[in-house]
């Protein structure tokens, strides 16, 4: 005669940290994690529309010469597109906005305060 089957054989997993920072986190035999992105609501898209027009505005204004003001020029057209793209992500915006300030700086603009570019957008 045949012997039945032994059950399953529970395992357990500890995790020990003081602490974890993930955009998902999946831990144990066979995990699975996943992450929703949704785009930017109506509001928010139109602000950052506003926002890159004003800033485009405000570098036309600015002394640089013409290569200074080519390279700057494609970091907004970037930002311009991104919008566009309805695929903006908050982490990628900042990106090109830390960018844009290095190469503005690079070009003898003196930013005073920077701290308003690199804050989280909303």
């Amino acid at each position: 005669m045949k012997e039945p089957a032994a059950p399953p054989v529970s395992e357990s997993y500890t995790l020990h940290a003081d602490s974890v920072t993930a955009d998902v986190f999946a831990f144990g035999q066979n995990p699975i994690a996943s992450k929703t992105v949704t785009g930017l609501d109506s509001a928010t898209q139109k602000a950052l529309q506003d926002a890159i027009a004003q800033l485009e505005q405000a570098i036309t204004q600015l002394p640089l010469n013409a290569g200074a003001a080519a390279i700057v020029n494609q970091e907004t057209q970037a930002m311009a597109d991104m919008e566009r793209s309805g695929k903006t992500q908050p982490e990628g915006m900042q990106r090109m906005l830390r960018s844009l300030k290095d190469k503005l700086q690079m070009a003898g603009v003196v930013i005073a305060d920077v701290a308003a570019l690199a804050a989280p957008m909303p």
